[in-house]
């Protein structure tokens, strides 16, 4: 009973890592919930009239899946001209994590 307790108290302190993101030139996870918006590139010009979003999913840190790049987020909101981009990262427990790039422009 002890050893099964011990396991588990291991694995819950350990195991909350493994799905975690990290926005780009920014590092401050949280170890239990961790959610905020950050900025990639900004142009000098308007944000533009045109938006579009692409994002990637991790689960567990064992499988992440999905297309989280500036050119997906341009091709989804149809920008040719890409005048700012923002990160937004969301993360539970470690268990799941999600990446999303908004892409704006013209």
């Amino acid at each position: 009973m002890k050893t099964t307790l011990l396991l588990l108290l291991v694995a819950a302190v350990l195991l909350p890592g493994c799905a975690n993101v990290y926005p780009p030139y920014q590092s401050m996870p949280g170890f239990v919930y961790s959610e905020m918006t950050t900025p990639g590139y900004a142009s000098d010009e308007d944000l533009g009239t045109k938006s579009g979003v692409s994002a990637a999913e991790s689960f567990v840190g064992i499988v992440a899946v999905g297309d989280a790049s500036i050119a997906a987020g341009a091709a989804d909101g149809g920008i040719s001209k890409v005048t700012h981009v923002d990160y937004h990262t969301f993360s539970i427990l470690g268990v799941y994590a999600k990446f999303e790039c908004f892409v704006y422009g013209e």
